[in-house]
C-alpha cells in the first residue's frame, strides 16, 4: 500500500483554510506597511518645492526667448 492509496482527493474544491490563512497574511502586511510607513513631506518644504520650480520654469521660459531671439538674429545678419 502506497502514499497515493490512503490520500484523500479535493478534487476540485477550494481549500477555503488556506485561501483564509493567506487572506489574513495579506491585510496583516499591508496594515504592516501602514504602520510604518513614512509621513512624507512636510507642507512648508512642498511649499518652497513648488515656489522654486515656478520660479524655474519662469527662468526656462525667459531663455528660451533669448534663443529665439538670438537666432533670428543670426540668421538676418550674413546676408
Amino acid at each position: 500500500m502506497g502514499y497515493y492509496d490512503d490520500h484523500m482527493d479535493y478534487g476540485g474544491r477550494v481549500l477555503w483554510g488556506r485561501v483564509g490563512v493567506l487572506g489574513g497574511a495579506l491585510v496583516l502586511m499591508f496594515l504592516l506597511g501602514r504602520c510604518t510607513a513614512p509621513d512624507g513631506v512636510p507642507p512648508s518644504e512642498l511649499a518652497s518645492a513648488n515656489a522654486q520650480i515656478q520660479q524655474l520654469e519662469s527662468r526656462n521660459a525667459q531663455l528660451q526667448e533669448q534663443i529665439a531671439a538670438m537666432s533670428a538674429g543670426a540668421t538676418a545678419e550674413p546676408t
